[in-house]
């Protein structure tokens, strides 16, 4: 089954907007919702941008040149890899700062459980890393977890 990279962007984005619909684990737990901006930007993150994620391609690879080109394969499908980044936004407050850093820590944990948890036709899905900086004078925590999806890719 061939799967285009939007397809594995979409998938991976809807596994974690999928958190939003599930019971909250504590009272301080966000709701996850999609941005349309990286988050990555030298701009300082507004209020609003507290649960925010993107989902990126940062890149796709095939399996071998010869997975890749069409007069060596007798298939119209090769075996590809493509890297996702899932960069999401945590606001960090001054009154509770490391309670706020164990929460937004937690959240993190919740992306991950639901990519590797994630169970989808085609598409294999693995978490290679997890990273995260302060921001924004230190009111924000971003992160980033990098994701390693493996699939069939039309040639």
């Amino acid at each position: 089954m061939s799967i285009t990279v939007a397809n594995v962007r979409q998938r991976v984005a809807a596994a974690i907007e999928g958190l939003t619909h599930q019971p909250e684990p504590t009272a301080t737990a966000m709701e996850f919702h999609e941005s349309r901006w990286d988050l990555v930007g030298a701009t300082e993150p507004q209020g609003a941008a507290h649960g925010a994620f993107a989902v990126l391609a940062l890149s796709t690879k095939f399996g071998s040149e010869v997975e890749s080109s069409h007069r060596s394969r007798g298939q119209l499908i090769g075996t590809a890899r493509t890297d996702i980044g899932v960069r999401w936004l945590y606001r960090l407050r001054a009154e509770a700062y490391v309670s706020d850093f164990d929460d937004a820590l937690d959240a993190e944990s919740r992306i991950y459980q639901a990519l590797t948890h994630h169970r989808s036709d085609g598409l294999r899905v693995s978490v290679i890393e997890m990273r995260r900086e302060v921001i924004g004078d230190g009111t924000w925590l971003r992160g980033e977890v990098v994701v390693r999806t493996d699939h069939q890719l039309d040639i």
